[in-house]
């Protein structure tokens, strides 16, 4: 019998790639229930030189974002002028949640610049709990495909 492998990881979260200008964007909220780690992936194009763009990681009560706090120390360096094709990835680890806390979003900013940025977030989780990771992945995943 042929060995069958899964992805280890599963896309938990994942924006809209959409401009954003003087707003902010936020991934989904993820279960630290269902994974060991998250990686957020924050990438950016296209800021003006006023634009500047910042990231960090919240944690909530619940999916709802109930009583929703930084997380202290998870936040990027702010992209400044002309931050045109920058990537940052923020870990989080299900222990580093604040206390009681269950679910985490990646919340970006972009200050109020001439076009703003185009930005998107792509929330990967990883040591998936209970059988194959894709069995995770948020409703946008339309195909996994492999050779």
């Amino acid at each position: 019998m042929a060995k069958v492998y899964f992805p280890d990881y599963a896309v938990a979260s994942a924006s809209t790639v959409a401009a954003v200008d003087n707003t902010t964007k936020a991934s989904g909220w993820v279960n630290m229930a269902d994974f060991d780690y998250v990686d957020f992936i924050v990438s950016t194009t296209d800021a003006t030189a006023d634009t500047t763009i910042n990231a960090k990681i919240r944690s909530a009560d619940d999916s709802s974002g109930t009583n929703a706090a930084d997380i202290t120390n998870l936040a990027i360096t702010q992209f400044t002028a002309a931050a045109t094709a920058k990537v940052a990835v923020l870990r989080v680890r299900a222990d580093q949640l604040n206390t009681g806390d269950t679910h985490v979003e990646c919340l970006v900013t972009a200050g109020n610049g001439t076009n703003g940025s185009v930005t998107s977030i792509i929330g990967l989780g990883f040591g998936q709990n209970y059988g194959a990771a894709s069995d995770y992945d948020t409703s946008v995943v339309v195909e996994i495909k492999s050779i």
